[in-house]
């Protein structure tokens, strides 16, 4: 009867692709966030996630929420990472989430020299505690729809850094 979509880049990928389908079939419904559960006054965790994760309050902590998989491009945000740290050495990064390129990442991190100031946390069902303990967000995906991770740095009021991955 019709197709949903998540982001008007999708729909036009969906018109491309599937020309058959008439576009008043195809509709867009943008994701959502529950900004009760985001709000950074409910969050009182800072300091214990910080200390959980090796990092001390005056040091930058760096997130980045998906699964671990080619497309969220997490190769790219290591790289840049390991350039940015010699402009801020007692900086961290966080990568929250699971995957099947969890291994490779870990080699890479080691080969780039950064291993000490990464973290893969796995998956966390604390998502607003992390980024509430935050400093900054970054998505390096290749291709999204509409990014839920993004809306919910966005809703804690977290600055986010992002590739442009159309959706």
């Amino acid at each position: 009867r019709g197709t949903l979509v998540n982001s008007a880049f999708l729909k036009r990928q969906i018109q491309s692709r599937f020309p058959e389908i008439s576009p008043e079939r195809v509709e867009v419904l943008h994701n959502g966030v529950d900004a009760t559960a985001l709000d950074p006054a409910r969050c009182v965790r800072r300091m214990g996630v910080r200390r959980e994760l090796g990092v001390s309050e005056g040091a930058p902590l760096v997130t980045a929420v998906g699964r671990l998989t080619t497309v969220k491009n997490y190769p790219l945000l290591l790289r840049v990472f390991a350039r940015v740290l010699p402009t801020f050495p007692k900086a961290a990064l966080s990568v929250v989430g699971e995957g099947g390129d969890l291994e490779s990442l870990k080699a890479l991190s080691e080969a780039l020299g950064i291993a000490g100031r990464v973290r893969f946390t796995g998956f966390r069902k604390d998502i607003p505690e992390i980024l509430h303990a935050s400093d900054l967000f970054v998505h390096t995906s290749l291709m999204e729809g509409f990014p839920n991770p993004v809306l919910q740095a966005m809703a804690m009021g977290k600055t986010v850094v992002a590739t442009d991955e159309r959706g």
